[in-house]
């Protein structure tokens, strides 16, 4: 993703984690000149949702669908009403679509993730953040989905 992703100057990548592909970012970061893209590695739970509060949007790409399963960090963006732009596909992409969490965008499809990134508009983002935190309380947290599972099992 770095290696394709075309950011506008006025946008900044904050890359957090500890996977594998860790070094080879790091590498890649070194001497690509890409002076807008930081990898700042591994950090609390406690510290990654102090920044969701300063940031704009939130970029979930996932190089491979993982079949039956939902990244978490879904839920977790969406509680802190921060817009995702989804790139996974799967599961996650239906709810990101269903709830209005963001924008999906095909896995690898990086002409669509720049076009994107190129329309960002902050008063919009933050106007999306209100719409998410309201779909998130009302359908993304665990009372709303107990009512649901008990409407399914009743019927």
């Amino acid at each position: 993703m770095c290696k394709h992703i075309e950011l506008p100057d006025n946008i900044e990548l904050h890359i957090y984690g500890n996977g594998a592909e860790r070094d080879d970012i790091k590498h890649f970061l070194e001497s690509s000149g890409k002076n807008n893209i930081s990898y700042l590695g591994e950090v609390s739970k406690e510290e990654i949702q102090l920044k969701y509060e300063v940031y704009d949007v939130a970029l979930v790409p996932l190089v491979k669908r993982i079949y039956g399963s939902v990244p978490s960090k879904i839920y977790e963006l969406a509680h802190f009403g921060l817009p995702i732009l989804y790139m996974a596909g799967g599961e996650g992409e239906e709810i990101v679509e269903r709830f209005g969490l963001g924008k999906v965008i095909q896995p690898n499809d990086f002409e669509e993730l720049n076009s994107v990134l190129k329309e960002l508009n902050k008063v919009s983002l933050h106007e999306k953040r209100d719409h998410i935190l309201e779909r998130a309380s009302e359908n993304l947290q665990v009372a709303p989905q107990i009512k649901i599972l008990s409407r399914i099992i009743q019927d």
